[in-house]
């Protein structure tokens, strides 16, 4: 049966290698992942900013999913003014990975 539960700290190590065997762009660098990237992301879950939830099977992360939402476009008028007025909403994005 698979689980679905919000990324924890300690689920680092499995979400590093899923990220490792997932991306083909450039090498992801742990020392980076472990310092800056991956304490983001947790923290921005916490605060609401984003959705960071794992796939577990048999007690082992087989995937997970991140949702960040971003901030709303800008209509040409109100680029000049950092988009502080957008009446537009937010918008997310989501990266899955779930092994085949």
């Amino acid at each position: 049966m698979t689980t679905i539960r919000d990324a924890t700290p300690s689920d680092a190590d499995d979400i590093y290698r899923l990220l490792s065997g997932f991306v083909t762009s450039y090498r992801p660098d742990r020392v980076v992942f472990d310092g800056a990237t991956f304490p983001q992301i947790i923290e921005a879950a916490s605060d609401g900013n984003a959705e960071f939830l794992v796939a577990e099977q048999d007690s082992c992360v087989v995937g997970y999913l991140l949702a960040v939402c971003m901030p709303p476009p800008c209509s040409p008028a109100e680029r000049s003014s950092n988009c502080s007025n957008s009446p537009w909403p937010s918008r997310c994005g989501a990266v899955v990975r779930v092994p085949r």
